[in-house]
């Protein structure tokens, strides 16, 4: 029987033309509950932990939230205002990522944002795996849309950027043949924190794709950092 690890809610229904994408309940989508998952199958859903989430799943942001308490939970994007007043999120512009505590956070979370940022992700990824503690995890979900790389930062017209990245407000594509140079180039990719391998039941059972987070999630320790 099919239920949210999110909610526990059973009922998940159509979005985007995604048939039972959406739980019908709290309204998580399939990547956040491959999140959910993940997080806990790594003893990281505790209390005691500081967070910092970026443009923030409202979901599992406000699952988070009530396991660590609104002081340690720090919910960060661009334009704060999209985001439901519950999870207090915080104006962050990540093309500053520098202005970001050093060893401070346990657990930084981000999906679908790299490919948002107008700016070479490099030094952005640098300082997220900064502002880690030494112990702490930092997941993220970057889609890879094609074979190989791409970025643009000139002024492409909204169809161009849609054409080339999928959306209008992409800077990038990430390719699946070309990862090892590219994050590949960061970071130490390995099985611990690439090519996630998820039961074929558990996936069922909660409603995402075992194959997304194989090609998709990210799961890096402080230590995997290839940049000193």
């Amino acid at each position: 029987m099919k239920s949210c690890n999110v909610c526990g809610h059973g009922v998940f229904v159509e979005f985007n033309g995604r048939p039972e994408a959406l739980c019908e309940s709290c309204h998580s989508l399939e990547r956040t509950r491959a999140m959910a998952y993940l997080l806990k199958e790594n003893g990281l859903l505790r209390n005691g932990i500081r967070i910092a989430h970026f443009a923030p799943e409202r979901a599992i942001g406000l699952k988070l939230m009530e396991i660590v308490g609104p002081a340690n939970y720090h919910s960060f994007d661009i334009a704060p205002e999209r985001y439901d007043k519950a999870l207090n999120t915080q104006a962050f512009d990540l093309t500053k990522a520098e202005r970001l505590p050093t060893d401070y956070y346990d657990l930084i979370i981000h999906s679908h944002v790299m490919e948002h940022i107008p700016c070479y992700i490099t030094p952005v990824l640098w300082h997220l795996q900064r502002a880690l503690t030494p112990s702490g995890r930092h997941l993220c979900v970057i889609p890879m849309l094609g074979a190989r790389s791409e970025s643009d930062f000139s002024d492409l017209s909204d169809y161009e950027r849609a054409h080339r990245f999928g959306q209008k407000d992409h800077f990038r594509r990430f390719g699946t043949e070309d990862v090892n140079m590219t994050l590949g180039k960061i970071f130490n990719l390995n099985p611990r924190n690439y090519r996630l391998k998820v039961p074929d039941e558990v996936a069922a059972k909660h409603n995402f794709s075992k194959r997304e987070v194989y090609k998709t999630f990210f799961f890096f320790e402080k230590s995997d950092l290839l940049l000193r």
